[in-house]
């Protein structure tokens, strides 16, 4: 899967099995599969491994017994015959689905710290359509099972390996995006050493920000790729203008200042952001209309580029700079306060200074190095 684990094909044999022998044979045969499977163990933390197969052979036997008790409860109120089998069919894939996706978003939830529809979204969504075909797969596959035993079956595998290889190509594409993206950050990080860790903090925080302000899953996804792009148009800035020590002249403020624009045409080139490359255009326009490049104000500009622009700010003035020392917290949260309606947006604001009590992410950065030192000490 794209982040979080695996997903499998067994869905399909999960549901041949069940209208084959009931759930309660399919639910200790898909359990024991979860058991048998021993390609997955961390060797480095043998422990988690053996905690994550418990869960899922746990997992799968609840998600079965349920889908297979409704779906016996319908099938005793209704006349059997195939329109109302399929629709029990039906119902049992959708509960399957529903208990199963439930109980591993919950667990990668709380493992990881991470909202319910960010994994959800993040990991499931787009293989909803795929599960359906694999029940119509496996409904199939009962019937021929019924009709002419298991040699039928064996023709199945076929269709299942191309899911699977579906499954793969979804996951694969995904990460080739993503990539893309960490080619491109570290590109700009080995030409602009202030970038170096600046980017990373200011996605963390720009995501905080826009869950702050009730932005759905997929919203916070576009942001936090859009914030770690941000400043990629630098890439096009001589060095010689982009690591100058000194005050800049108006030309080479000019040259700085088409960064923006450089970084969204950068942007449009990856498919799956293109829509979202007004963050990177917009990200230094002021709430007032006096930024740059296209000097739009208020609501005008993209709202990410807003909640990206509050998140920069504070970053860059906390950071030592070639011309100044860093501004402390609370006097970087002054200054972002003082600027709500003319450089920012007062509503992100509002949401920055509430997140910014409980989630720094210059503070979250050095806990991580403490604690990386400490292991390495030990």
């Amino acid at each position: 899967m794209p982040k979080f684990g695996f997903v499998s094909v067994a869905f399909g044999l999960d549901v041949a099995a069940f209208l084959i022998f009931g759930y309660k044979i399919s639910a200790v045969i898909a359990g024991t599969s979860f058991l048998l499977d021993f390609g997955k163990i961390d060797k480095r933390n043998i422990k988690l491994s053996i905690l994550k197969k418990i869960f899922n052979f746990g997992q799968i036997i609840i998600t079965i017994t349920i889908a297979g008790i409704i779906y016996n409860f319908l099938t005793n109120f209704f006349i059997i015959n195939p329109y109302t089998t399929f629709f029990a069919v039906f119902i049992f894939t959708f509960v399957y689905l529903f208990v199963n996706v439930l109980l591993v978003c919950l667990a990668a939830s709380l493992s990881l710290d991470l909202p319910f529809m960010y994994i959800f979204v993040d990991n499931f969504k787009g293989f909803i359509p795929n599960y359906a075909l694999l029940a119509i797969l496996g409904y199939l596959m009962a019937l021929v099972y019924n009709s002419i035993g298991i040699p039928g079956i064996i023709l199945f595998f076929i269709p299942l390996l191309i899911a699977r290889y579906v499954f793969k190509l979804y996951s694969d594409l995904r990460e080739s995006y993503l990539s893309t993206i960490r080619a491109l950050v570290a590109a700009l990080e080995a030409k602009d050493p202030y970038t170096r860790g600046h980017s990373e903090r200011v996605s963390d925080l720009s995501v905080e920000i826009a869950r702050e302000m009730g932005m759905k899953p997929e919203e916070l996804e576009n942001i936090r790729f859009m914030a770690l792009l941000h400043d990629v148009g630098k890439i096009g800035i001589l060095d010689t203008v982009l690591n100058k020590k000194g005050t800049l002249d108006p030309e080479e403020k000019d040259l700085i200042q088409e960064h923006p624009v450089l970084g969204s045409k950068i942007v449009e080139e990856i498919p799956f952001l293109k829509q979202c490359a007004g963050m990177v255009r917009h990200h230094h326009e002021r709430f007032d209309g006096t930024g740059y490049p296209d000097k739009i104000s208020g609501e005008k500009i993209p709202l990410g580029a807003r909640i990206i622009a509050v998140a920069d700010t504070y970053d860059a003035m906390t950071s030592n700079r070639p011309y100044r020392p860093a501004l402390t917290k609370e006097q970087a949260k002054r200054e972002i306060e003082q600027n709500a309606g003319c450089q920012h947006d007062p509503q992100v604001v509002k949401a920055f200074l509430r997140v910014i009590e409980w989630f720094d992410p210059r503070e979250k950065e050095l806990e991580a190095l403490k604690e990386a030192a400490a292991a390495e000490s030990t």
